[in-house]
């Protein structure tokens, strides 16, 4: 549905905790989320994949859930985001 709509996407959550409201509402079933606290499962294109292991993630010591948001700028009223460039 995104491709179909001409969205650029990384990321899909499938299933989440919201802590901040969307950003945009793309279409009945998808948005641009804020930040999410938490997800049940998600899907990455293989260049966000290949980002995130050179990017070192396990280096990182934040749940994966918290670095997913933070990366994509998102979160906890930018509490976080000064560090999304080095993480």
């Amino acid at each position: 549905e995104a491709h179909a709509l001409g969205e650029e996407w990384n990321l899909m959550y499938v299933g989440r905790s919201p802590t901040e409201p969307d950003i945009r509402r793309v279409s009945r079933h998808l948005v641009e989320p804020g930040y999410t606290l938490w997800t049940v499962g998600y899907i990455l294109r293989l260049d966000a994949a290949k980002a995130f292991v050179e990017g070192q993630v396990q280096r990182r010591l934040a749940p994966l859930d918290h670095y997913f948001s933070i990366a994509m700028g998102k979160g906890l009223d930018g509490v976080w985001n000064e560090n999304a460039v080095e993480w």
